[in-house]
């Protein structure tokens, strides 16, 4: 993994193996983005982060030990927000208080745990609370009828929509009783990720992925 913030920035190299995998902006226009070891299934293997691309000028006394952390003079700075990520993949926020009030939760897959995790958010600061983890949906593996959990958007109710990798299709989920409430089926094996769009907000809109091995048809 290499990254160039430009200006004349020197490109950072990353640790073999790595790459980064989703990314999406939060409320406030922030980049996040997380990484992955390519042998993310084997639970030994060193694992990776999901950072904040912030404003150098918030972060001038923090630290990062391990050196994950760049900032070339003016530029934006990517800054850890959660450390031991596997597969990193869907992120979403919420507000709790309703339209106009600051996002409060922000939910995370790290597909390898097949779960969705809630965290306090600070939106302003654009940061997780991460001692406030907690699993809100557990999602089953491809042998027991779901997929990978991969991307996720969530609706205007607060409920979350999650691409189930290998799964063909993409679930409504209810964080606050982790119960499924609905499945779209698709006529592809491997969505990746999700959005809602049209003027109304009421067109689902995925993307998926290609399987080299299998050819075009490998979606």
């Amino acid at each position: 993994v290499a990254v160039d913030l430009g200006d004349g920035g020197e490109a950072c190299e990353y640790p073999p193996g790595f790459r980064f995998n989703d990314g999406k902006c939060d409320p406030q226009g922030r980049l996040w983005v997380g990484t992955m070891n390519k042998d993310w299934r084997d639970e030994a293997a060193p694992r990776g982060k999901l950072y904040c691309l912030a404003d150098p000028r918030e972060l001038e006394a923090e630290e990062d030990p391990d050196g994950f952390l760049h900032s070339y003079g003016p530029n934006p700075v990517l800054k850890p927000r959660l450390e031991g990520v596997r597969l990193s993949n869907g992120m979403t926020w919420w507000r709790s208080g309703g339209p106009g009030t600051p996002y409060d939760t922000f939910y995370f897959i790290d597909s390898a745990t097949q779960q969705v995790d809630a965290y306090d958010y600070d939106d302003e600061a654009g940061t997780i609370k991460v001692e406030s983890k907690r699993c809100v949906v557990r999602v089953p593996d491809k042998a027991h009828g779901g997929g990978i959990p991969d991307g996720m958007t969530i609706d205007s109710d607060g409920k979350l929509w999650v691409v189930l990798g290998e799964g063909g299709c993409v679930a409504q989920y209810d964080p606050a009783t982790g119960s499924e409430l609905q499945r779209v089926a698709l006529p592809v094996k491997r969505p990746t990720a999700c959005t809602f769009g049209g003027d109304e907000l009421d067109q689902l809109y995925v993307t998926t992925r290609e399987d080299p091995s299998e050819g075009a048809g490998g979606a």
